[in-house]
């Protein structure tokens, strides 16, 4: 990415905020990124917002266990109920 001299497009500051949540940015993309978010009331909501929205998933997400076992379960399931 070749940030000298751009200009503020949120849309694409939008997509680089993604790349950064996914933390999928060189250290420099990523500091440009934040100081780009931080020139812009829409695109530091939509960074706030979609952060939220990650971590609301990500803990879902965390919270829910199959078990230590889960293939040795299956496997005694399709073992046991053969189709």
């Amino acid at each position: 990415m070749n940030t000298a001299g751009q200009t503020h497009n949120c849309k694409e500051i939008q997509e680089q905020i993604i790349e950064l949540l996914d933390n999928e940015l060189s250290l420099e993309e990523r500091h440009w990124v934040l100081a780009e978010i931080d020139k812009c009331d829409e695109c530091e909501d939509f960074y706030f917002k979609l952060k939220k929205i990650k971590n609301l998933v990500s803990d879902k997400l965390g919270k829910k266990s199959c078990g230590d076992n889960i293939m040795g379960n299956i496997r005694a399931q399709i073992n046991i109920n053969p189709s």
